[in-house]
């Protein structure tokens, strides 16, 4: 169900949410979403109907799927729905669970890349002059 859930489904819903805020769909839709001014808990499923529609028939892929591959059972399906409900509350409920810094900050194996990227084009452009 992870692997569908990864695939499919992670791919489909950031899509459809970023098509949900270009100018016509917004206005139509997914402007109701933004329109508290604080956000809380409930922000998360203030949605007009055919954007339930959607993000059901989104979240039903991974379901569906498992169910299909005989790997269903009714405890995966509740856990699997009020996981993501508590997914959406903890990223509408205004609070900031888990810090952003440690996302943002360079971490040192990144740092290592750059220079070993920035060593690979020295010596590439070292070598090229040699052949020149």
């Amino acid at each position: 169900m992870l692997l569908i859930h990864m695939g499919p489904t992670e791919f489909i819903y950031y899509w459809l949410h970023r098509a949900l805020h270009l100018h016509s769909l917004y206005a139509r839709y997914h402007s109701h979403h933004h329109a508290s001014f604080v956000p809380e808990a409930i922000t998360g499923s203030v949605h007009p109907f055919m954007e339930h529609l959607m993000y059901t028939a989104n979240f039903a892929i991974p379901l569906v799927g498992t169910w299909m591959a005989g790997g269903a059972s009714i405890a995966m399906f509740y856990m699997y729905l009020l996981g993501f409900d508590l997914m959406n509350i903890i990223g509408h409920c205004n609070f900031e669970f888990f810090p952003v810094w440690p996302f943002q900050a360079r971490t040192t194996l990144s740092l290592s890349l750059a220079l070993l990227l920035r060593l690979r084009a020295c010596i590439c452009s070292t070598s090229a002059r040699a052949l020149c």
